[in-house]
């Protein structure tokens, strides 16, 4: 059967009812474009990255193909070197941040003060924060759902320092819930990084560097960060030129 009538089907049928009917539909349409009613996913994987797209990009157009019975290989994820920032890129991104304006930005503003100090591993996992568990006296929150582990009973306590209690005193006392969107978070930080490999996970690995390299206990770095074990929190204590150099 021809690629081209095989997506015609797939719309007509089983796509129709799927919430991502659509998307796939379009992506079909795309490798259809590409390589016309002969598909091949190994020379689909080539062109796919010859243009640049990453690995977990290409890994959902095989996915459509393996949703059409074709039999593909999926890539595994590309290596992330990440980056931990020193002392005068954080400077620099405080400068920029704070430059943004308040009366449009400043739930962005807040959310990056207590990225930054927190370790949090993004806004999805704030997200899912409970003001009713918030220590106000104690300067800690609870998160109750670590990466991979949403139905366990575990939680993770992590303290606030005196910026970030700030930053999340002022989002609770103007009435904002902890629901932020990704699309205006991406915005705002593609406003304030300094270059284009700033990520904003980068954060995270900043905040566990610093406090191992400032001597906090790992096991209690482990836990701050909601890992499971030490070797994971070891993994992001970045030994490297950018490495920030704390007396």
């Amino acid at each position: 059967m021809k690629f081209l009538q095989m997506i015609e089907e797939y719309e007509a049928g089983p796509w129709r009812r799927l919430r991502t009917g659509d998307r796939y539909s379009r992506m079909a349409r795309r490798i259809l474009e590409l390589q016309g009613d002969e598909v091949d996913p190994v020379a689909l994987t080539e062109q796919l990255r010859a243009e640049g797209l990453k690995a977990a990009t290409v890994n959902k157009y095989l996915t459509v193909l393996d949703g059409m019975d074709f039999k593909v290989k999926y890539l595994s994820p590309d290596k992330v070197n990440h980056r931990v920032f020193s002392e005068a890129e954080l400077e620099a991104l405080d400068t920029r941040v704070r430059a943004m304006p308040t009366e449009k930005w400043g739930i962005y503003q807040a959310l990056y003060a207590i990225l930054r100090d927190t370790g949090c591993r993004g806004i999805s996992e704030l997200s899912r924060m409970d003001w009713g568990e918030v220590d106000w006296d104690g300067s800690t929150f609870v998160l109750r759902s670590f990466k991979g582990r949403r139905d366990t009973p575990w939680k993770r306590i992590v303290p606030l320092s005196g910026t970030a209690w700030d930053a999340l005193a002022w989002l609770f006392h103007n009435g904002y819930a902890l629901e932020f969107s990704p699309d205006r978070w991406n915005y705002f930080w593609r406003q304030v990084r300094l270059d284009k490999g700033m990520r904003p996970y980068d954060l995270r690995h900043t905040f566990c560097t610093r406090l191992l390299t400032l001597g906090v206990d790992p096991t209690t770095v482990m836990q701050i960060m909601g890992h499971t074990n030490l070797q994971q929190t070891l993994e992001y204590h970045h030994q490297t030129e950018d490495a920030l150099s704390v007396a």
